[in-house]
């Protein structure tokens, strides 16, 4: 089996929390399989998120950046994963989620036995009591999928007819094979002041960094040497 992953982060105005997020990720996937990148797409912001973006992308190999001009949403935002990525599993991470990425390795153990995975937070009602999705208008569950874990070929369709129906929705019209996993919740938030200097964050320990004009870092990543 296909073991790729592409880690699909949409951000909008994450200037401060950013670096944090992403270099916890990356402390995460490498557990999760050796062909992984995390793709960061920048739905609009009208802060740094950009910048802050750009510099861990030439930092890091695994790490890559897209920017869409204007807020279009997390429909485009799956789209520009689709077409701007190649792992054969997507794992979804909507800018709204509170769940503990700590819990990621849930859901990527469950891929052998289903082609949609869907982290739900404790006490949320399992998906099998809600009724089925069936109409593009319909609410997605949960909003946008908070995490979620979806084989690429499942929205191929999706992306090749441009549907504007909510990807979640669609995907759960397919009747794939589904799971759910109950994840936590962080049991503290904090939420940085908007003037607030960014947090600096050491990078993990042994994971693969990018010095400013140097590809022997990229062949590396890439060969998986």
């Amino acid at each position: 089996m296909n073991t790729s992953l592409t880690a699909v982060l949409p951000v909008y105005n994450a200037q401060q929390g950013l670096a944090a997020l992403v270099l916890h990720l990356l402390e995460v996937l490498p557990e999760l399989t050796s062909r992984f990148e995390l793709l960061i797409i920048d739905d609009g912001s009208g802060d740094e998120t950009p910048e802050a973006a750009r510099d861990l992308a030439m930092i890091y190999p695994q790490v890559r950046f897209v920017r869409h001009p204007d807020r279009l949403g997390p429909q485009a935002a799956m789209s520009t994963a689709l077409a701007s990525s190649c792992g054969a599993w997507l794992l979804w991470r909507s800018e709204q989620c509170q769940l503990e990425l700590d819990d990621v390795r849930k859901l990527w153990w469950l891929r052998d036995e289903a082609e949609l995975v869907l982290g739900r937070g404790p006490g949320e009602a399992p998906l099998h009591r809600l009724p089925l999705l069936a109409s593009p208008g319909a609410t997605t569950w949960p909003a946008e999928g908070e995490l979620a874990l979806v084989c690429r070929r499942l929205l191929l369709p999706w992306r090749s007819a441009q549907s504007r129906e909510p990807w979640l929705s669609f995907a759960l019209r397919m009747r794939p094979r589904c799971r759910e996993v109950e994840l936590r919740r962080p049991s503290v938030t904090h939420t940085p002041e908007r003037d607030a200097p960014a947090p600096r964050v050491p990078p993990p320990a042994g994971l693969l960094r990018r010095p400013a004009g140097s590809l022997e870092h990229i062949k590396a990543f890439v060969l998986g040497e």
